[in-house]
């Protein structure tokens, strides 16, 4: 009885052990892994892998374990597998793959008897495949409970590493293939999962054209990915002296772009920066890729220590001999001037922290006085005047720095005639846009033209006089965003942006009028002369340092002046007259005697009339005497 009572509870048991396996499933005693899968490929070439296999430890292997390789896709491109044992041997032909078991780090192993789990069978010996039966519910036992296998005394993190390559068909489109690996047991006949985690990656074939076409795109992003750009500032020196966040694309142009730095706690792979103690350098890494096509670039920057906010003095002037300063509202709210002295030389980048006072959707109001930015320098000053209460926005990229006037090469840029005399760089490496007008002045540039540009070296004529030194009303933040007006012996701007400014000179041009026949060597562009109105014709012209306005009779209708064939913008509006040329206010006579004279022609006539006369009273004169002598001698010679 009491046998019997042993072998059923040993049955009862063993059922219980198999329907609990059965319910629950396989346990993960393999973990499966795909690494080092390239994304995309060019179709016709081979794209390699690696095959990892995590063994817990003090697990078991069954036998007759298989691993599978399975490439299959959704359209009309066929499926590739390929089936390999735990040596890499392959079980059957794999077309195109190949297998190769790279790393054994299995450790000792023996073969059990008469344990719980997967199973196993008696005897020790090398790890291969040896015949098992299955039966029952694909949980068999011989001699004991569960699956036959292979015990193994396995080393810490054991593991099988299998080096895959796949030669990949051509293909005339992209074909999106996912690769896949997972485990199985067999006897030959019958095939069970095994306790595994499964694994898979995606991997696209692309045709040559679209690989081309990819590489090209990588290239070109690649050249647009600068220091000006991720610095958000026009100088390259920045890189140097990191104050502000950093701008870091995620993608441009169709290419993915992913970032990393050596320093996440200084520079973050958003571009976030966190000032250090001490000048800290990092090196950020951008990774691009599109399709099979990929690159790198790498950017060396130098964060500076982080500095206090300077208190300005009793009158509001903040007097800058650093190359930044800091603001936050222990300052803002008292600064009136802040000046950068001509100690620092003009052509070097002094940076304005105002990245504190950001509001969430990246402005900056000044709300209590007018701030004037000047840089000083030996000769002339540079000025911007912000008023109060105007509003600053530069995109959600800002990072709230805003730069001194900045001098530039005036020989690395192109003027719109003529040659560059200034350029002035304002603001900061990302459009600033405000609220109301702000004015900027460059010293000693009277009776120059104004021009602009941002991105490049080409400057862009403004057009537009402003219509009051002061306080203009014909421009606006939309379509007329600058004008340009004289002050003293300075030129000043109004503008609704901050960007590279500059002073130029017209150049001296040769021009014919034919309505005097005079010919003169001027640095004037002159209009076309206007339709006769109430007996006058008037035309504008425009000297390298003045304007003016011409009038003069038009009683009979004159002909068409060809001296002015030079192009004018009909949107130059008449400075003051210069009196000393020709007046409005003055009358025609007045004008003609203004005007040149052919006084060198009319000298030319009158001595060749002089050469008549004499020549005239030489022959009255020689027939005279010729007349006397013949009367004095009676006919006779």
């Amino acid at each position: 009885m009491d046998i019997v009572k042993k072998r059923g509870l040993a049955v009862i048991f063993t059922l219980i052990i198999i329907s609990i396996l059965i319910y629950s499933g396989p346990v993960k005693a393999i973990t499966i892994g795909i690494s080092d899968l390239v994304g995309s490929i060019t179709g016709s070439n081979t794209v390699s892998f690696l095959a990892k296999v995590d063994l817990h430890t003090n697990d078991v292997i069954p036998e007759y374990t298989i691993f599978t390789i399975s490439m299959t896709n959704s359209d009309d491109y066929p499926d590739y597998s390929c089936d390999f044992d735990i040596a890499g041997n392959k079980i059957s032909p794999c077309s195109y793959i190949n297998v190769t078991l790279q790393e054994d780090n299995l450790g000792a192993y023996t073969l059990g008897s008469s344990l719980y789990g997967y199973g196993f069978i008696d005897g020790t010996g090398p790890l291969v495949l040896a015949e098992t039966n299955f039966s029952g519910y694909g949980y068999a036992y011989n001699p004991g409970y569960g699956y036959d296998a292979f015990n193994i005394a396995l080393n810490s993190g054991a593991e099988l590493i299998y080096n895959v390559t796949w030669e990949t068909p051509n293909v005339e489109e992209n074909v999106t293939y996912t690769i896949s690996m997972y485990t199985t047991i067999s006897d030959g006949v019958n095939t069970f999962q095994y306790a595994t985690t499964e694994d898979s990656g995606i991997i696209t074939l692309v045709s040559q054209a679209q690989a081309t076409a990819d590489s090209a795109a990588v290239s070109a992003v690649r050249d647009e990915l600068t220091y000006e750009l991720i610095l958000m500032d026009n100088n390259i020196e920045v890189k140097n002296r990191v104050v502000g966040n950093l701008y870091l694309p995620s993608e441009m142009g169709g290419v993915s772009i992913e970032w990393n730095s050596n320093s996440t706690d200084v520079i973050n792979t958003t571009g976030g920066v966190t000032r250090p103690a001490q000048n800290t350098s990092v090196l950020m890494t951008a990774y691009l890729s599109k399709g099979s096509a990929s690159s790198t670039k790498i950017f060396y920057l130098r964060v500076r220590r982080s500095v206090a906010a300077q208190a300005p003095d009793g009158a509001g002037n903040l007097n800058l001999t650093e190359t930044e300063a800091k603001f936050d509202f222990t300052n803002v709210m008292n600064i009136k001037n802040i000046i950068a002295l001509d100690s620092i030389p003009s052509d070097t980048v002094v940076s304005l922290d105002f990245s504190e006072l950001l509001d969430p959707g990246k402005k900056l109001t000044l709300q209590t006085n007018n701030i004037t930015l000047k840089r000083q320098t030996s000769t002339y000053d540079y000025i911007a005047y912000i008023k109060n209460g105007t509003e600053i926005y530069g995109g959600l990229t800002w990072n709230g720095i805003i730069n001194m006037p900045t001098i530039k090469p005036a020989s690395d840029y192109t003027a719109p005639s003529g040659s560059a005399d200034v350029v002035v760089d304002m603001g900061s490496g990302v459009e600033l846009n405000f609220s109301q007008p702000v004015k900027i002045t460059i010293g000693g540039m009277a009776g120059k033209r104004a021009a602009w540009t941002r991105g490049d070296t080409t400057l862009v004529s403004i057009d537009t006089v402003c219509d009051s030194l002061e306080n203009p009303t014909n421009i606006d933040a939309v379509s007329t965003r600058e004008c340009y007006i004289d002050s003293g012996s300075d030129l000043v701007i109004w503008t609704y942006h901050f960007t590279v400014f500059a002073a130029y000179t017209i150049p001296t041009t040769t021009t014919d009028d034919e309505d005097t026949g005079y010919t003169s060597r001027t640095s004037w562009y002159c209009y076309p002369w206007s339709e006769c109105i109430d007996g006058y014709q008037t035309r504008r012209c425009i000297s390298s340092n003045r304007q003016t306005t011409l009038r003069r009779s038009c009683i009979e209708e004159p002909e068409e002046a060809e001296y002015d064939k030079e192009d004018v913008d009909e949107s130059i509006i008449t400075q003051p007259v210069d009196q000393d040329i020709i007046s409005d206010e003055k009358a025609p006579e007045t004008e003609k005697e203004t005007e040149p004279k052919p006084s060198i022609e009319i000298e030319e006539s009158i001595m060749d009339m002089v050469w008549l006369y004499a020549f005239i009273a030489f022959v009255v004169v020689a027939i005279i005497i010729l007349l006397v002598e013949f009367k004095r001698t009676k006919g006779k010679f």
